[in-house]
């Protein structure tokens, strides 16, 4: 059995390891931190009036502590941790993008009381608000922001198929599950595409929130930065190809591959099925120890004949 103090050993060593392949993001997301920073204190000391820009504030707020984590997890080789946060990142980028400058909208967040449903309640109404804030009316574009969140979801809903490529793995030992960082190549590549996700989706969060900031010396430059960040993370479009690239690498070499996972679900199933017809011998023996018992009961309390 692990213990806390295995585990934050282990997290140090998958720190260490990884950071040796996820600098350049590191960087980047660092930067995006940095200008979450700013932008909030631009619109606090010049914020426009309404309920619009106080809901921005929270939801920018909100963004900036959100991509940290993610960027804090992803490091610590917590990659699929980081991911599910990627999924929640671009839900807030939804909802601050459809608020808008809308005193409507902002009112409604606020009295918004449906515990089973988020604001907006279609994702898709997310999306469209935030391509719709940069200018960008693609359905090409739509679909691919809807795929990206479709991955991401997998993680933060512990999707079955992620799930077991994420905690199990095979070599010429057995099976082995996975408990604490994963330094593997697919593990860093999970982590590459949190930070990924969240400096693609996080700039168009801050270019959204700026729109609450009513002093343009000071929304035009942040903008600008905004703008300097996305055209670095393309960059970074080979690097995450090869990251990408070693994980599938490692997928024939270790990782569960989709024949494993057929494989694996046949042997679930068959252990299954041995279970259930262990279950009804057992079930059959305790009636049959049942009905003995019942009978012997019979027989010790039956008339005795006295001499």
């Amino acid at each position: 059995m692990s213990t806390m103090h295995d585990r934050s050993s282990a997290e140090s060593s998958a720190r260490d390891y990884i950071s040796r392949y996820l600098g350049p993001a590191v960087t980047l997301v660092d930067q995006t931190v940095s200008l979450y920073d700013r932008s909030l204190d631009a619109i606090a000391e010049h914020a426009r009036p309404g309920a619009a820009a106080k809901v921005g504030v929270i939801l920018t707020s909100r963004l900036a502590n959100d991509i940290r984590v993610c960027s804090l997890s992803a490091q610590l080789g917590y990659g699929i941790q980081a991911l599910a946060l990627g999924a929640t990142i671009f839900e807030i980028v939804g909802a601050l993008c459809h608020v808008g400058d809308s005193e409507s909208r902002a009112i409604e967040w606020a009295k918004h009381a449906d515990v089973r449903h988020t604001y907006p309640r279609k994702v898709e109404e997310g999306i469209e608000a935030a391509l719709r804030s940069l200018g960008v009316f693609s359905p090409t574009m739509k679909e691919n922001w809807r795929r990206a969140y479709t991955f991401m979801c997998t993680a933060k809903h512990a999707n079955p198929r992620t799930s077991m490529l994420h905690g199990l793995r095979i070599d010429l030992s057995g099976f082995s599950f996975l408990c604490g960082p994963d330094p593997s190549a697919y593990g860093v590549a999970m982590s590459a595409e949190a930070l990924y996700n969240a400096i693609f989706f996080g700039v168009p969060g801050v270019h959204a929130a700026l729109g609450h900031c009513s002093e343009e010396s000071l929304r035009v430059p942040l903008r600008a930065e905004a703008l300097r960040l996305s055209e670095a993370l393309h960059g970074l479009e080979s690097w995450f190809t090869e990251l990408s690239k070693a994980a599938e690498e490692e997928s024939a070499h270790g990782a569960v591959t989709e024949g494993q996972v057929s494989a694996i679900v046949s042997a679930l199933d068959s252990e299954a099925k041995r279970l259930r017809h262990e279950a009804g011998r057992l079930e059959g023996e305790t009636e049959r120890l049942r009905l003995e018992t019942e009978r012997m009961r019979r027989a010790a309390s039956g008339p005795r004949c006295d001499d």
